[in-house]
Formats: C-alpha cells, structure tokens, sequence
C-alpha cells in the first residue's frame, strides 16, 4: 500500500555542502522523497566530494523502514563522493539512531550544537 510523504524538508547546497532541514516524522515516502531531491542536486551539481549538514528538528523521528532506506542512502552517498555528514541540534535518541544507521557506513559523522561549528568542521 502507498502512503502519502511524511515530515518536512528543506534543501539547500553551499559551496559543495548541502543544507537539509528536517522536522516531523517521516515515513518510508517521505524519505524516500527527501532522498529522491538530495541525490537529484547532486547528480546536476556533479561534485567530486561533498559534505551533508542535517539539522534535525527536536521532535524529527523514522518509521523503521525509514531507517532502513535510510542506511541505502548513505550507502550512495558513500560510492559518490559524501566525505562527512553533521548532525545539528540532535537529541540523545536521534543520536542513537543516527550511530545505528552509520554501522558500516565509510562516511565521517559528527554531531554539533550549531551551525557554525559544523561548518569548521566540515
């Protein structure tokens, strides 16, 4: 059965960064969509490498299958070019769930209290 897209996003990309914005809940569609529009700018930008900041709002939460598409997203990210990913403004849950999604996955992570900080970082 198909579900309507769940959860709010917003994208943006600076200077080979990409911005992401996320806040409800989203389920397996509406992952799947945000997925959809991050690896459509990158296919059009074609950046050799690229780093990902996510700002996660306090309540933003996966279905599991969520998560599970998820790890495949930041599987393609890996194979193109996605060499770090920053976690802003992220709760102990949403950390837990983001350490589980990286099992295995070769892309660097970290999490940071703000913008500015993520973006040294990065």
């Amino acid at each position: 059965m198909q579900y309507s897209p769940h959860g709010c996003s917003k994208i943006r990309i600076e200077n080979n960064v990409l911005i992401l914005e996320l806040a409800g809940s989203f389920n397996r569609e509406g992952v799947k969509l945000v997925h959809n529009n991050v690896q459509s700018l990158i296919n059009e930008q074609s950046p050799s490498k690229w780093s990902l900041i996510i700002f996660l709002e306090k309540h933003t939460l996966l279905t599991l299958e969520a998560i599970e598409d998820t790890r495949y997203f930041f599987l393609w990210s890996q194979k193109h070019g996605c060499e770090k990913v920053a976690y802003v403004a992220i709760s102990s849950i949403q950390i837990d769930t983001t350490n589980l999604i990286f099992n295995n996955i070769n892309i660097e992570k970290g999490f940071f209290k703000n913008i500015e900080d993520a973006k040294k970082w990065i």
